[in-house]
């Protein structure tokens, strides 16, 4: 599985050994570590100074790279349906101005006063386990230094092949490369993918789409807007759901009601190429009511498109279960950043090595983010192979007196052996006090506890090799 993958990750795929042995000792420094910075990451002067040569070296190129993250990602897949959540985030350097070279072509502007480049992943979720088990399609680039921040009004007029927009359809094709041919994917995306085009190429018999719409766009039925016909349906369902506050949010039990209908979606005048003048999807509209809405706050709001049959309340709750799944995606780029790998502190010099350090530390946040759900969802019913070698789940079994406590609410209370286990071990190791009244693990203890039992599990292993040594004597 992931974990038992780490020593030979890379094994094979840059034709070159010595560049497979110094990548799989990379990425095991920098899951370690929990830090993208090379100096940090490395132990020994040596490892630092092959570290900086490989990530620069043209022989590891992002292709071999992306290829082992696709090839990983096909070792964990069980089931026949895959849930693969795509997005985009910004990668800014700006704070390494000084560092990195003038105009490195492989760098580029963000916005007026920043640069770097962007990231676009296609995450695969398991659609029985829920579990994110690895990727299917990777897009680094760089808008030019001398491109306009602001889109020029022609720029619309362009065929979608020449837009950034693209990358929402093009990812999906790569996808469809590097998965089983068999597997039954769901495209999963947030507004920005509402464009037309990817509305009536995406979907396929075994390629479904399901994307937040982010315009309220003209139907064919009586020219209505999207909103008013959703807003005409009836409510087919009211549930409750439990909202986590955050800075901009209070958190309360927010009551939602549920409408759902087939629509057919008009061509957007600014569609260009050989598209039809309609498109059939299904719709699905939740929206909250007003009575739980904080004053100050919007309403819990969404309107999906997706290829799924919606005839049934069923098939409706089940996909917007599958569309809260997208939440994944969002918790890979905080791990990424200020919560675990802090990715934009890297001090490397070229936007070449910039970019091949990103899919190091995105197989690394894989790791810990598979922690984290794990105790989330209290995940008894996977095996902790899926992140630790049966070496390492022996270790934890020699830890665990060492970190529970007197009373039973410090004892672990999972099965031992399973997913759940571990990452309540992890959480201890990072300082986690294991009650649960004092609210769960966030990323930065479960991240210093991966940190704290990999230094362990070094020691551990020394030791026992020592103690062969003693005994061949």
């Amino acid at each position: 599985m992931i974990q038992n993958e780490i020593d030979t990750f890379f094994t094979d795929i840059f034709k070159d050994k010595r560049i497979d042995k110094r990548a799989n000792l990379f990425l095991s420094n920098l899951i370690i570590s929990g830090s993208a910075i090379v100096n940090q990451s490395c132990i020994t002067h040596t490892e630092k100074i092959g570290s900086y040569r490989m990530l620069n070296n043209t022989k590891c190129s992002e292709k071999q790279l992306s290829e082992a993250l696709f090839n990983s990602c096909n070792n964990n897949i069980q089931g026949k349906h895959l849930l693969c959540i795509q997005d985009t985030t910004d990668v800014d350097y700006f704070s390494h101005k000084d560092r990195v070279k003038n105009f490195d072509a492989n760098l580029g502007r963000l916005t007026d006063t920043t640069f770097g480049y962007l990231c676009h992943p296609m995450l695969v979720v398991d659609a029985d386990k829920y579990l994110p088990i690895g990727f299917c399609s990777i897009k680094l680039w760089n808008r030019e230094w001398e491109k306009p921040v602001k889109v020029p009004k022609a720029y619309k007029k362009l065929p979608i092949e020449e837009k950034e927009s693209f990358r929402w359809i093009s990812s999906v094709t790569e996808s469809r490369k590097n998965l089983p041919k068999d597997s039954v994917i769901t495209v999963i995306a947030d507004r920005e993918s509402d464009v037309y085009e990817a509305l009536c190429t995406i979907p396929t018999e075994n390629t479904h789409l399901l994307i937040r719409s982010s315009s309220n766009r003209l139907i064919c039925e009586n020219n209505m807007l999207l909103l008013d016909k959703m807003r005409s349906c009836n409510i087919e369902h009211t549930y409750q759901i439990e909202i986590k506050g955050n800075k901009s949010r209070k958190s309360r039990t927010a009551v939602i009601d549920l409408r759902y209908t087939a629509v057919d979606i008009k061509r957007g005048s600014q569609t260009v190429g050989d598209y039809p003048d309609s498109v059939k999807m299904n719709c699905i509209f939740v929206v909250e009511r007003p009575q739980t809405v904080p004053a100050g706050e919007d309403p819990i709001e969404w309107r999906l498109y997706t290829t799924h049959p919606i005839d049934t309340v069923e098939q409706a709750m089940q996909c917007v279960e599958w569309y809260r799944a997208r939440w994944y995606i969002e918790e890979l780029f905080r791990i990424l950043k200020s919560d675990g790998l802090d990715i934009e502190s890297s001090q490397l010099e070229t936007g070449l090595g910039l970019k091949k350090l990103m899919l190091f530390c995105l197989q690394a946040a894989l790791q810990i983010m598979i922690i984290k759900i794990a105790y989330d969802q209290k995940r008894e019913d996977c095996s902790a192979q899926i992140a630790f070698t049966d070496k390492q789940i022996q270790f934890f079994k020699i830890l665990q007196p060492k970190l529970e406590g007197k009373t039973e609410k410090q004892k672990n209370p999972f099965r031992i052996n399973t997913l759940a286990w571990s990452a309540w071990l992890v959480a201890r190791l990072g300082k986690w006090t294991g009650y649960n009244s004092q609210g769960p693990p966030g990323y930065i203890t479960i991240k210093n506890g991966m940190d704290i039992f990999y230094i362990k599990y070094d020691a551990f292993e020394l030791a026992l090799d020592s103690l062969k040594d003693v005994y061949k004597e």
